[in-house]
């Protein structure tokens, strides 16, 4: 069961994962392919948007 508690705790994880590892991991695909790879997250953002539109209405309850 996902308590109210729980799911702002994944959230506050995820966001402070995501705030520390994103750079470097831009960093990293921006040298090895150009800056014009980095329009790949386009497609890493839009997978995980679709991820929690799917997961939403499951951390409503």
């Amino acid at each position: 069961m996902l308590t109210r508690a729980t799911a702002l705790s994944v959230f506050s994880f995820g966001g402070n994962l995501g705030f520390a590892c994103g750079p470097i991991t831009v960093a990293l695909v921006a040298n090895a392919l150009g800056i014009s790879g980095v329009g790949l997250f386009i497609l890493v953002g839009g997978g995980v948007a679709l991820l929690l539109a799917h997961y939403f209405p499951a951390m409503r309850r």
